[in-house]
């Protein structure tokens, strides 16, 4: 890589973090690149007052959802390795979330969520007033539809790209890669 793509490769690596596929993907658009961990990290990734799990529970419905398989298992993972999750509640949660989330506020960020991601011309403000009865901020709600959109838009890029999973972060999880493949095979 030379120029702006080795400035943003370079960054990563300052960062500890390798160039994935998913990064790989950008390579001949770094400003692209740029703008999209920009906002991946400002909506996901911490970047919200919702927390690790809601933002992690919104990406593995919303991939499973749209049948992505390479954010399915990312997130999956995630929630998995954060020790609140075991796999099997992570398979349920993407054949079926409504039997897993017994939370009242994470169920309603969910189906909000799927709203969002699905048909969203159709919410309306008692749709809003859900969340806010659950307890969530306006200033959450914007996260919430950041947060399910942002997946949206990098489940398709993904799956459009063939993004393919990497290999070494998953060393120790064949089953679940296979367990939690929704669409796209992940394991050639």
């Amino acid at each position: 890589a030379t120029g702006a793509l080795k400035e943003a490769y370079d960054e990563l690596k300052a960062q500890g973090r390798s160039v994935s596929s998913l990064v790989s993907a950008y390579s001949l658009k770094p400003a692209f690149l740029r703008a999209a961990r920009e906002l991946s990290h400002t909506v996901t990734f911490g970047g919200s007052s919702l927390g690790e799990r809601k933002e992690e529970l919104i990406a593995t419905v919303i991939a499973a959802r749209l049948k992505c398989t390479f954010w399915t298992v990312n997130h999956g993972e995630f929630l998995r390795r954060q020790g609140e999750t075991e796999l099997e509640e992570v398979v349920a949660l993407t054949e079926d979330w409504r039997r897993v989330i017994t939370d009242p506020a994470e169920y309603a960020m969910l189906e909000f969520s799927e709203q969002v991601a699905g048909d969203a011309w159709k919410i309306t403000e008692s749709n809003i007033e859900k969340l806010r009865k659950v307890g969530f901020s306006d200033l959450q709600i914007l996260e919430i539809v950041g947060a399910a959109s942002y997946r949206v838009y990098i489940s398709k890029f993904a799956d459009a790209l063939g993004v393919e999973l990497d290999d070494e972060w998953f060393t120790d999880s064949s089953d679940a890669i296979e367990a939690l493949s929704v669409g796209r095979p992940a394991l050639k």
